[in-house]
């Protein structure tokens, strides 16, 4: 009874892993909710940045990205 009882939570917990590192990153969500303007200027000052990463808090958006 033992033996199950740490296989089956064995196996909840690597489901339950996995099912949470998924995230869908195929949809490009993120950067269709930065400003228009905010994205020109942006690629103004960084016309070298590449795959930037946008992160929006309230009113303040952060960027990650290689330039």
């Amino acid at each position: 009874m033992r033996t199950f009882i740490l296989k089956t939570t064995a196996i909840i917990l690597a489901l339950a892993g996995l099912f949470s590192c998924s995230k869908d990153d195929s949809t490009n969500d993120e950067f269709n909710s930065v400003p228009e303007e905010v994205r020109i200027d942006f690629q103004k000052r960084f016309p070298s940045a590449k795959n930037i990463e946008w992160e929006i808090k309230g009113t303040l958006a952060n960027f990650r990205g290689i330039m």
